[in-house]
């Protein structure tokens, strides 16, 4: 039975006009690269540069949309893992230009590196491998420059697929980091079996760190095991000074959020096209 005021019925209507902006996003090269610096807080600050990249979306507008605003329907519609193989592709593209533009930047490797989000659905997807591997073998990045993001609870809910991926990743040159760290509640003793590189605190924890003794506790007790493991720490939003200041004082490796910088365009992203579903 019809009903105007079904809101089921028209969060649906909505999701399916986005799944139509989406593909016409494909069509008319309206994906574009963001980034947003990760800053290292015991090495100097003209040092290497760290990023997280991101993805928009342009509107009718011409007016970027953030992923929450399109990333939803894009997984419920299966459109996901093509967004996520336009994001590397176009991603690796721009860092092979850089490099061959700049190749004293990268003597022995990357000492920097850009971090992208992997989701559950590429994880599973069986040919996600292959398409990297043919990715990287036409680019040549020089080794580390390029780093995936899983979250926890991702890498969690597909343990034994997240560890096997995550170490053919590491064999091609891919350096790994674990996003919102915390926010599974789990037990650390998995992170023995992953080869992971980074570990990012969920910002949940870092953003009332400076008034509530518990969060402080939580990032404390998270830094001080990953230093342990081998693992690097990347405190998430960190939108002012007192926590900046706290979290430096613990000794967290890396620093990200709108206090430290806000996200910006990636010169030369390129134009949105769909990429290939399988293999390369």
């Amino acid at each position: 039975v019809y009903r105007p005021q079904d809101r089921d019925l028209s969060d649906k209507h909505s999701e399916l006009q986005l799944v139509s902006q989406i593909n016409r996003a494909f069509e008319l090269g309206q994906f574009r690269l963001y980034r947003q610096r990760i800053v290292p807080l015991a090495a100097p600050a003209d040092g290497p540069s760290q990023y997280e990249v991101l993805v928009r979306m342009l509107d009718a507008a011409g007016d970027p949309l953030p992923p929450t605003a399109f990333m939803p329907a894009a997984e419920r519609y299966n459109l996901l893992t093509s967004i996520e193989r336009w994001v590397i592709s176009s991603l690796v593209e721009f860092l092979y230009r850089q490099s061959q533009a700049e190749p004293a930047a990268y003597p022995h490797g990357a000492a920097g590196y850009y971090a992208v989000n992997l989701s559950g659905a590429s994880i599973n997807d069986k040919s996600f491998p292959d398409f990297l591997r043919n990715l990287l073998t036409r680019y040549q990045l020089p080794p580390g420059l390029l780093c995936f993001e899983i979250t926890e609870t991702t890498a969690i809910s597909n343990l034994n697929k997240a560890a096997e991926l995550m170490h053919e990743m590491k064999g091609m040159g891919c350096r790994l980091s674990l996003d919102d760290f915390g926010t599974g509640m789990s037990s650390f003793a998995y992170l023995k079996y992953l080869p992971v590189d980074y570990l990012k605190i969920a910002g949940m924890f870092v953003k009332d760190m400076a008034d509530d003794p518990m969060d402080y506790a939580i990032v404390d007790s998270i830094n001080r095991i990953s230093h342990i493991l081998g693992m690097q720490t990347v405190a998430e939003s960190v939108e002012d000074a007192a926590t900046l200041e706290k979290i430096t004082a613990l000794g967290i490796d890396f620093a990200q959020g709108y206090f430290i910088a806000e996200p910006e365009a990636l010169a030369g992203g390129g134009e949105a096209k769909r990429p290939a579903l399988r293999g390369a």
